[in-house]
């Protein structure tokens, strides 16, 4: 039989803390208290409160995150945790009506309808144009795709960011169908499209030559010569040694 979770564990230690610390229990004083990362600890106060056995709330003009009874006389945002009022007659969970949207999003149900209807949507002939419109306006702005490359160049040396961009793109490109899709579509483009054609064709040529002259480069260099040299001197001396030991092989069969 399982030993009690760390929401139960965090739960049994809030009375004690809540003697000496009446506005809540923080993070760090529940780390004090059961000796265990802060990260798991936050997830457990998160827990509690999504599981209505404590309230997870921001004070007014604070950060930090505070564990409070469930029944305490607090009203915390259901998206931010933070504290604020509402009137009596009212239901309303969030502080905001961003934060109510954000928050009606972690729904699993409300999520898979609304991204579906958005899916359908934009899948229209006139959501196409639109799209299309805007980003010709976005793209004939002076600087716009040298600021664009920029941001994107910081968001990919961020290794987290990097990370977590490669995890969409393998999941949004990575099906058969997507691979077939995208197929189809250069093989129309490549036999209906002049232009496409055209810009491909310049840019394979353009990539030629950079790497020709490039190549240039380092073998003009004597220390990137002499190191390919010697590379290949080693391979050809591998390539001899098994053909040896294919030779002896053969002779032992």
């Amino acid at each position: 039989m399982s030993g009690p979770s760390l929401a139960d564990e965090v739960l049994s230690v809030l009375p004690a803390i809540l003697a000496d610390k009446p506005l809540g229990a923080t993070v760090a004083e529940v780390v004090i208290w059961l000796g265990v990362q802060p990260g798991f600890v936050r997830e457990a106060f998160l827990d509690l409160d999504t599981a209505g056995r404590a309230k997870a709330v921001r004070r007014k003009g604070g950060r930090t995150l505070y564990l409070v009874p469930f029944d305490a006389a607090i009203m915390s945002c259901r998206n931010c945790y933070r504290e604020f009022e509402r009137p009596k007659k009212s239901r309303r969970q969030c502080c905001s009506r961003s934060c109510g949207i954000a928050w009606s999003w972690k729904n699993g149900d409300t999520r898979a309808r609304r991204s579906e209807g958005i899916r359908a949507e934009r899948a229209t002939p006139q959501a196409k144009a639109r799209a299309a419109a805007f980003n010709k306006r976005r793209w004939s702005r002076p600087g716009e795709r040298e600021r664009l490359a920029e941001q994107n160049r910081e968001r990919w040396s961020d290794p987290v960011m990097r990370a977590k961009l490669s995890v969409g793109i393998q999941r949004a490109n990575g099906t058969q169908e997507r691979r077939k899709y995208y197929s189809d579509l250069r093989r129309r483009q490549w036999a209906e499209d002049e232009e496409y054609r055209t810009k491909t064709l310049a840019g394979m040529s353009a990539a030629k030559e950079r790497m020709s002259e490039a190549m240039k480069r380092r073998w003009a260099d004597p220390e990137y010569r002499e190191k390919m040299s010697q590379i290949a001197v080693q391979r050809a001396a591998e390539r001899r040694r098994a053909k040896r030991d294919a030779a002896a092989r053969g002779s032992a069969a």
